[in-house]
C-alpha cells in the first residue's frame, strides 16, 4: 500500500466511527422515544395505583381518628417496640443519558426511574419533618419525639375535650323555649285586640245576657286567638321536662324536679284544653246555644286561669328551691319563685270567690318574666371541684 493513503485511511476510519456513534446514538434516541410512546398506558396505571394507595392512607388515617374515642383500648407504644428501618434508604435515580448509552435492558430502568421519583420525594419530607421534631424536642430539653408519643398526646387532647362535651348538658336552651312561650301568649291577646279593635275576652263573672252576645259576634278574633294560646302550650311543657331533666344531670335528687314536670305538664294541658274551649266557643252554631256557650267560657276560664296558675304554680316552686338551695339559681330567683308559686295557688280560691282572681294576672305576668331568667341562668353544666 502506497505510504501516502495511510492518513486518507485513518481519517476516513475516524470519520466513519464518529457517524457510527451518532448513528447509534440518534437509533437510541428513537428507541426511547417509542418506549415512552407504548409505556404510556403503563404510566397511567401507575398513577390510579398511587391514587389508590393515597386513598388507602386516608382511610387507615379515618379509622385512627375514629378509634380515638374508644379510650379503653389505648396503649403506649415505646420507641424500642418501633420497627427498623426509621431512616429509609434513598431510593437510587437512573439517568436518562445512562440509559441512552447502557445495555438493551435499559429501557425496563427507565420506566422505574420515573417511577421512583415521587418516592423519593416523599421520603425526603417524611425525613425532613422527623428531623424538625427532633429539633424542636431537642430544643425544648426533652427526650426524642416519635410517633408514637405524638399519638398518644393527641389521643389524650382528643378524650379531654370529648369528656368536656359529655358534661354539658345535651337539651335545647330553656331561656328560648320561655320566649317562644311569652312570645305565643302575647300574640294570643294580640290577635284578639286587633280583630276586635281593642277589645279583651269578657270576665265570666260578668252576666252571661251581656257577654256572650259579644262573643258570638268575635267568632274570627276567638279563634285566631285559640290558635296562638294553643301554640303557646308547647313551648311550656318543653321547658318543665327540659327543666327537670338539667335539674337531674346537675345532680339534684330531690323531690323538686319532679314536681317541676308534673307541674310544667299540667300547666301545658291547661292551657291547651283553654285553647281549645275558645276555639269550640267561635263556632257560631255553638254560640247561639245560650248553654253551650256558657259552659265553653266557664271551661276556657277554669282550664286558663285556676288550673293553669296552681300548675304553674308547682313548676315554678319546684326549679326555684331545687335550683335556688343548690347555688344552680340566684337567690333572688328563689324567692321571686317562691312569690309566683304562692299567688298561683291562692289563685285557685277564684273558683269559691270572685276577688280571687285578681292573683291570676300576678301568676301569669311575673311568671313570664321569672320563665327567660331562669331558663337562661339555670348552668348548662355542673361546676367543676379541685
Amino acid at each position: 500500500m502506497h505510504a501516502g493513503g495511510e492518513p486518507l485511511i485513518l481519517g476516513d476510519a475516524e470519520q466513519q466511527i464518529r457517524q457510527l456513534v451518532a448513528l447509534a446514538r440518534f437509533e437510541r434516541l428513537a428507541q426511547c422515544l417509542l418506549v415512552l410512546a407504548r409505556d404510556a398506558s403503563h404510566l397511567r396505571q401507575r398513577a390510579a395505583a398511587l391514587l389508590g394507595e393515597a386513598q388507602r392512607v386516608a382511610a387507615a388515617i379515618f379509622g385512627i381518628l375514629m378509634a380515638l374515642h374508644e379510650t379503653a383500648l389505648l396503649q403506649v407504644v415505646h420507641k424500642g417496640n418501633r420497627s427498623a428501618g426509621e431512616h429509609p434508604q434513598p431510593v437510587r435515580q437512573l439517568a436518562l443519558g445512562e440509559a441512552l448509552l447502557g445495555r438493551e435492558d435499559a429501557q425496563g430502568t427507565r420506566v422505574l426511574g420515573l417511577e421512583l421519583q415521587p418516592r423519593q420525594a416523599l421520603g425526603e419530607a417524611r425525613g425532613s419533618v422527623r428531623t424538625n421534631l427532633g429539633e424542636e424536642e431537642r430544643s425544648a430539653g426533652g427526650p426524642g419525639l416519635h410517633g408514637g408519643n405524638v399519638l398518644v398526646r393527641f389521643i389524650h387532647t382528643m378524650n379531654h375535650s370529648n369528656e368536656y362535651r359529655s358534661r354539658q348538658h345535651p337539651s335545647p336552651s330553656p331561656g328560648a323555649l320561655a320566649i317562644v312561650h311569652t312570645a305565643l301568649f302575647a300574640a294570643s291577646l294580640a290577635a284578639f285586640a286587633a280583630l276586635t279593635g281593642g277589645g279583651h275576652i269578657p270576665s265570666p263573672f260578668a252576666p252571661a245576657s251581656e257577654s256572650l252576645p259579644y262573643l258570638a259576634q268575635q267568632g274570627t278574633a276567638l279563634r285566631w286567638s285559640a290558635f296562638f294560646l294553643f301554640g303557646s302550650a308547647v313551648p311550656l311543657g318543653l321547658f318543665a321536662a327540659t327543666a327537670a331533666s338539667r335539674l337531674r344531670f346537675l345532680g339534684v335528687r330531690a323531690a323538686g324536679a319532679t314536681i317541676a314536670l308534673f307541674g310544667g305538664i299540667a300547666a301545658s294541658a291547661a292551657l291547651a284544653a283553654s285553647a281549645l274551649s275558645l276555639w269550640a266557643l267561635s263556632d257560631p252554631a255553638v254560640a247561639q246555644a245560650a248553654g253551650t256557650a256558657r259552659a265553653m267560657q266557664l271551661v276556657s276560664f277554669a282550664a286558663g286561669g285556676p288550673a293553669f296558675a296552681a300548675a304553674f304554680g308547682l313548676l315554678v316552686a319546684g326549679v326555684s328551691v331545687s335550683a335556688g338551695l343548690t347555688g344552680l339559681l340566684p337567690r333572688w330567683t328563689l324567692w321571686f319563685g317562691l312569690a309566683i308559686a304562692a299567688a298561683g295557688e291562692l289563685s285557685s280560691l277564684s273558683l269559691l270567690f270572685a276577688p280571687a282572681a285578681l292573683l291570676l294576672p300576678l301568676t301569669r305576668f311575673p311568671g313570664l318574666v321569672w320563665l327567660i331568667a331562669a331558663g337562661f341562668l339555670l348552668p348548662r353544666a355542673a361546676k367543676e371541684t379541685p
